[in-house]
């Protein structure tokens, strides 16, 4: 069994229902897992896969294992999701042991739609009796959950992509480093979105919390690390996500995450 293998041996289920208890990650992040995410209020927008989609209430997507993503939230707003990690072992197990290709679904790449009220209540429900059950009856209920989300996702797909048209400079300046970020640098967002430097990096601060230039340090981390978890070397990883000095990379990664790039062992937790 390679590392690979073992990472992911260690995950478990989530079914995760956060009614803003805990901040959510502010930050482009991805898992080892399958997700579904389900936004019941709060985000404008998600990215995911080098695309940002235009999200509101009701709005259910399938992220790939290993898929970067971040949800873009409303500042201010009350922001409530719903989470379900599925580890790519699970998926694959179920695989071997059903038919009618239970969970072949999650494996044909992002995929998003959206939920009337009925539905909404639906999904409400399985969760909610997932996580009432005992560790014996969990698994019953979380393949009722898979069945519910196949059908959904069977009966519609759309894809509706934020479009740099009328749209905040926050967004652009997203829209624009997702495009860009092994390339462009905070002055490059700036440029090309055609306004001043401290401008566009007191608005970007503002609603995300972090200024341009570590957010995009960030979203190249995030790239190293599913490079990395995919079996690159340190090296490659380095040059694949955008960093053009080597001990730069090294020193900025341990800085960011506790740990050298070489000790990778997980991407993110479930959440």
């Amino acid at each position: 069994m390679n590392n690979t293998e073992l990472r992911k041996a260690k995950e478990d289920i989530v079914v995760f229902h956060n009614k803003n208890q805990i901040p959510y990650i502010k930050t482009p992040h991805l898992h080892s897992s399958y997700e579904i995410y389900y936004n019941i209020s709060g985000a404008r927008g998600f990215m995911v896969g080098g695309k940002v989609y235009k999200c509101k209430g009701n709005d259910l997507i399938l992220i790939p294992m290993a898929e970067t993503h971040k949800a873009v939230v409303n500042k201010n707003v009350p922001y409530e999701r719903c989470i379900i990690n599925i580890p790519v072992y699970v998926a694959d197990s179920v695989e071997k042991f059903c038919e009618n290709d239970a969970l072949l679904w999650l494996k044909g790449g992002t995929k998003k739609a959206n939920l009337n009220e009925n539905q909404h209540k639906k999904l409400m429900e399985l969760t909610e009796n997932y996580n009432k059950e005992g560790d014996m009856k969990k698994f019953s209920k979380f393949v009722e959950i898979m069945v519910f989300l196949k059908e959904i996702f069977s009966e519609q797909y759309r894809e509706e992509l934020l479009e740099d048209g009328n749209i905040s400079y926050v967004d652009k300046a997203l829209l624009e480093i997702e495009k860009n970020f092994k390339d462009i640098g905070a002055s490059g967002v700036a440029e090309a979105l055609f306004i001043n430097e401290d401008y566009i990096n007191r608005l970007f601060k503002d609603e995300t919390g972090m200024t341009l230039k570590n957010y995009i340090i960030t979203r190249r981390i995030a790239e190293a690390k599913k490079h990395l978890y995919f079996g690159k070397s340190v090296k490659e990883a380095c040059v694949l996500s955008g960093f053009n000095n080597y001990s730069n990379f090294i020193r900025t990664f341990k800085n960011y995450e506790g740990y050298p790039p070489g000790k990778l062992e997980k991407l993110t937790d479930a959440m």
